[in-house]
């Protein structure tokens, strides 16, 4: 497990590269290797979650906050590029590219083979006139030349033949080191992130907590204060602007006024919390945030459109509307 120094530029370089790779639809070796190095450095949770330990208790607050809301940024962003390129990274084929990567001496031993045997080819020759050379007349001088071309063709094919090993053999050393390179790896630190994810956030705090009384219908909103949340910290990588052409929608159709403030009301002139839950439920149902963030949606929003939204935005509240919002918003391009 490497320090926080060196963790967060190259989970940001992980990033980097799968946004990438997403676009090409393609990876390079070296690039399968930063994934597949910071993936076995840093598979260990514990070891993270003890690194996490040591910046809490060596830093201040403000210090050890900013850094764990950056490892934040860095996994909800790899969740994201995942979850919205899967289909592309998982159909990477890691196995051919390794495959490309050890067939480079192919062509050189291919070389090298050829000119192996072009040398035993002569040295053959040779050796067949000195065995024929004993079966009829011949002088001295003769015997000697064969003898110096035997001795000379020897060499250079031993020669051939240990080039043509030694190429072999780096051969074999390329796939051995390749073979640790060859799982395709995107679901891994896919998983690894969701891992981080949650370890981190049992050290920054939610930024805010309702505690409301339970009701058992889409109840009306009580007045509460509201806090400021970064849209990088609920929306998945892009979704973001094309969440804002919906919001331009909502002011068409008037369920919002140009402040942003939510203005969609029953007829009995209360705000209408229901529609606004059912538009958040169909976004959710789009893949448009990142999972396991309600709090800080919630907050969100109702500090986006000045509105309470309270309990309405319980999960078990939110169920029966992923069947509704088609019906609802029927022309809005989710």
């Amino acid at each position: 497990m490497s320090n926080i120094k060196d963790f967060l530029p190259l989970y940001r370089e992980i990033n980097t590269i799968v946004s990438k790779v997403i676009d090409d639809r393609d990876i390079s070796f070296p690039e399968q290797c930063t994934l597949t190095n910071f993936y076995n450095s840093h598979k260990d949770e514990k070891a993270f979650e003890q690194m996490i330990l040591d910046i809490v208790i060596a830093g201040d607050e403000q210090k050890w906050f900013f850094l764990l809301n950056h490892i934040q940024i860095e996994a909800e962003k790899y969740i994201g590029l995942y979850e919205s390129g899967k289909d592309i990274l998982d159909g990477i084929d890691i196995n051919g590219l390794c495959m490309g990567v050890s067939s480079r001496f192919d062509e050189l031993i291919k070389r090298q083979s050829e000119v192996t045997a072009e040398a035993r080819k002569e040295l053959n020759t040779v050796n067949g006139s000195l065995e024929a050379i004993g079966f009829r007349e011949h002088t001295k001088e003769e015997e000697q030349r064969l003898e110096r071309e035997h001795d000379y063709l020897t060499k250079i094919h031993n020669e051939e033949k240990d080039k043509l090993e030694s190429l072999y053999d780096e051969k074999r050393k390329l796939e051995l080191e390749v073979a640790k390179y060859s799982r395709n790896i995107f679901a891994d630190i896919y998983g690894l992130s969701q891992s981080f994810l949650a370890i981190v956030e049992n050290y920054i705090p939610i930024p805010l907590k309702e505690k409301m009384p339970e009701t058992e219908s889409i109840s009306e909103p009580q007045p509460q204060l509201l806090t400021e949340i970064n849209p990088d910290n609920i929306f998945r990588l892009k979704m973001y602007n094309k969440f804002l052409e919906l919001e331009r929608r909502l002011i068409k159709d008037c369920d919002l006024d140009k402040n942003l403030h939510w203005i969609a009301k029953h007829k009995n002139g209360k705000p209408d919390i229901k529609r606004l839950v059912t538009f958040l439920t169909a976004l959710e149902e789009n893949k448009y945030f990142i999972p396991g963030r309600d709090s800080r949606i919630k907050a969100f929003f109702e500090s986006r459109y000045n509105i309470t939204i309270g309990q309405n935005f319980e999960k078990k509240r939110r169920e029966p509307l992923k069947s509704e919002y088609n019906a609802v918003f029927y022309e809005y391009p989710f």
